[in-house]
């Protein structure tokens, strides 16, 4: 998907290269195809580009008035509200077209820094800012209303846990980046939780040193998270409960049913792993993850964003660029890169492995192919291998985080509700 998608005659390719260049050099993606006939067929890849792209430039000019394929992506760009047309020459627009302000482009020397290059990129970006706000009005309905209470943990660490919905309880274990006020209308997991407290009682709750939870704390390890969950439900009065584990979550729900198997019904893990990565990958693999603490290290709290970008590409590699500008910002917000790079270097040391022959609780073991963020799905079969009860569902894809517009998320919706509602009783 690029920022702008660029229309014009066959014959106009040189002007069309060189105003792809100066965008390019201005930190715009761009998409231009380079066509030999401009009576060629239609193409689906052009018309994704179209239906994707933030603007549609239109280079107008004597020879393009005159094209059909020119025209077709101008009333594209125009029904989408993309359209912004480029005057190159003295030729005015074709009928239909002429009611839109144009961006003067005759005098234009090639520079990303000339007035009209300016004021193109302008807009584009002015369109993008609209988009993204757009967006952010209509991701942020909540499906379900929630309360949002607070417990203390052993070391009288203050834990933040929000209940949604009513019926047999099902608690979330802790996992990085949440922040369970605004988690609950974001397009990264509301689709979800929608989905689960439909006829549960959703329990969750942000990890020391993430979100509504105390951020300022002296200590980080693996059974700090353990007793973080022991308290919260314990908090919400809850005796027996299934448990929904993502990523980071799955290591803790394990060693949360092996300490007490008499209060877990059943567990539904994503993208599990029970090795920390200091403990499962290579050398080389090892020196890769540290590169990227040390990213995080320098860069979470700054306003480039690269960290964010370095895990949005992962969790969400489908999404818009809108919806990953939030995702970022959203992340941004969830903690600082104190409390980010000690959660992961403590997770990265934990071994599960000698406690999976004694859980005896139901599970099943969701993972997406080919997500490599955490772990492969090796990891998963290890775990199912492992475990007296315990079945391995994978899924297509490569995300880390199943979206709502994921081709997987019908059957990963109806596979974890219907195991829920089959051993959650």
């Amino acid at each position: 998907m690029a920022d702008i998608f660029i229309s014009y005659a066959s014959k106009d390719r040189d002007k069309a290269k060189a105003l792809a260049s100066a965008l390019k050099h201005a930190g715009l993606s761009v998409w231009w195809d380079q066509r030999i006939d401009a009576g060629a067929d239609f193409s689906e890849d052009i018309e994704r580009e179209l239906s994707t792209a933030k603007a549609v430039a239109v280079i107008w000019t004597d020879a393009s008035i005159k094209s059909h394929w020119v025209k077709d992506e101008a009333s594209f760009g125009q029904k989408n509200g993309t359209l912004v047309p480029l005057q190159f020459d003295a030729s005015d627009p074709p009928l239909g077209f002429r009611q839109f302000q144009t961006v003067d482009f005759k005098q234009w020397d090639g520079r990303p820094d000339h007035p009209s290059c300016r004021k193109l990129i302008d807009v584009v970006q002015s369109k993008h800012l609209q988009a993204v706000r757009d967006l952010d009005k209509n991701k942020t309905k909540r499906f379900k209303s929630q309360r949002i209470k607070y417990c203390r943990s052993a070391d009288e660490t203050r834990i933040a846990y929000a209940l949604m919905g009513d019926g047999v309880p099902v608690v979330k274990a802790g996992n990085i980046m949440t922040h369970i006020e605004l988690d609950a209308h974001s397009f990264a997991w509301r689709h979800l939780f929608d989905a689960l407290s439909e006829k549960n009682k959703l329990v969750r709750y942000d990890l020391r040193g993430m979100g509504l939870s105390d951020w300022d704390v002296e200590s980080v390890t693996f059974d700090d998270y353990l007793t973080d969950l022991e308290a919260v439900v314990d908090a919400a009065g809850l005796d027996r409960f299934a448990l929904l584990g993502f990523s980071q979550g799955c290591p803790i729900s394990l060693a949360y049913a092996a300490k007490h198997p008499e209060r877990v019904s059943c567990m539904a893990l994503t993208a599990a792993y029970v090795r920390g990565w200091r403990i499962r990958l290579t050398p080389q693999e090892q020196k890769r993850e540290q590169a990227f603490l040390d990213i995080i290290d320098t860069s979470w709290n700054d306003d480039t964003l690269i960290a964010q970008q370095m895990f949005t590409t992962s969790f969400a590699p489908k999404a818009s660029r809108e919806e990953a500008d939030l995702f970022n910002r959203l992340m941004q917000r969830t903690t600082n890169s104190k409390n980010l790079v000690g959660n992961l270097n403590a997770m990265s040391k934990i071994d599960l492995t000698r406690e999976l022959a004694s859980i005896q609780v139901p599970t099943r073991l969701f993972h997406v192919v080919d997500d490599t963020l955490n772990s492969s799905i090796d990891e998963a079969r290890l775990i199912a291998s492992e475990l007296q009860d315990a079945e391995l569902i994978p899924i297509e894809g490569a995300s880390h985080l199943i979206l709502e517009n994921d081709a997987a998320w019908p059957q990963y919706k109806d596979e974890l509700c219907q195991f829920l509602e089959t051993y959650n009783r």
